[in-house]
């Protein structure tokens, strides 16, 4: 599986993200955008790094503080495909995030850890 992949964003769980979001700010980091996700999130951009987003998403009963996920962006539709048929699992189905407008799903590796996949 070859094609142009990049980090779309890095996910982290904290327990206030507004609080969060202005300790990075001090770094430098503007707030790109916050959304209802995961029980209300805050979108952090260093303008230095146009596109790579740090997620803050605010700590839920099952959830433990820290690193959650890793989104990867993928080109097109048809590299998700091939990732499938090369035998990559997923946790359901692709499916269009009312709160980014664009189609996502997650794949947990040997380690535990969640991949996300955006389309």
């Amino acid at each position: 599986m070859k094609g142009e992949f990049m980090i779309d964003h890095i996910a982290f769980v904290v327990a206030d993200p507004k609080k969060t979001a202005a300790l990075l700010e001090q770094f430098g980091y503007q707030v790109y955008r916050e959304t209802p996700h995961h029980g209300g999130s805050v979108e952090m951009e260093d303008p230095s790094q146009k596109g790579l987003i740090i997620e803050l998403c605010t700590k839920r009963p099952q959830d433990g503080v820290g690193f959650n996920h890793a989104c990867l962006r993928l080109e097109s539709r048809e590299e998700y495909e091939k990732m499938v048929s090369g035998g990559m699992k997923f946790t359901g189905e692709l499916h269009l995030s009312p709160d980014s407008g664009r189609y996502i799903n997650n794949h947990v590796d040997d380690d535990q850890i969640k991949w996300q996949i955006t389309i």
